[in-house]
């Protein structure tokens, strides 16, 4: 693509007209790519309360998408009041207690014993495989889904990689909005608090 250094020529309307155009391009290729499912073979390996999907790209990148069990308290506050006003919670030890699942995703070649390093899920790959994988992240987050029906909260951390935040936040717009709600509020494990994806 020509580099335009003169801000005089930037500002032509030719100059205009075309980067308007390679925006709609972009932006349209974006909505496109960000509804696609990519059907994706996987296998599933099971380590304490950690369920792990793990997939190949078509580059032969390996990736571990992991559905971490975990219980968040009752009184959690969360946008429009708390945790348990939008969903139900079970006696846990005398305690009001919700299952949830937290989602991440992260190289296979990360060593599991070395994922409670917090860095190493907002670490930027630079692979250029966004739209990619967000197909195939779209795929298997249906089959878990589809394959544990009793699990209602899926958190998403507000502490992580901005593209990954995004990639969750279209999988939810573009796929998920009809059977789950989405609410902000505070969690244990994060600092910044999580996405709560509540099935209505």
């Amino acid at each position: 693509m020509r580099l335009y250094n003169n801000k005089r020529l930037r500002k032509t309307p030719i100059v205009k007209d075309r980067v308007k155009l390679i925006n709609k391009i972009v932006s349209e290729s974006l909505n496109e790519s960000f509804e696609s499912i990519i059907e994706t073979n996987y296998k599933v390996i099971e380590d304490g309360d950690i369920t792990i999907y793990r997939f190949k790209n078509n580059e032969g990148n390996e990736y571990d998408l992991e559905f971490i069990f975990n219980t968040t308290k009752c009184e959690t506050p969360v946008d429009g009041g708390y945790l348990s006003d939008f969903t139900d919670g079970l006696n846990m030890g005398g305690l009001c207690r919700i299952p949830t699942i937290d989602v991440a995703f992260v190289p296979s070649e990360v060593n599991l014993s070395d994922r409670d390093n917090h860095y190493l899920y907002t670490k930027e790959t630079n692979r250029g495989e966004q739209f990619e994988l967000l197909g195939r992240i779209s795929y298997l987050f249906k089959e878990y889904i589809e394959s544990n029906p009793k699990q209602k909260v899926f958190i998403i951390g507000k502490n992580t990689k901005e593209t990954k935040l995004k990639i969750y936040k279209k999988i939810y717009d573009n796929l998920f909005s009809h059977e789950f709600i989405q609410i902000e509020g505070l969690n244990e494990g994060y600092d910044n608090g999580c996405y709560y994806f509540i099935k209505k």
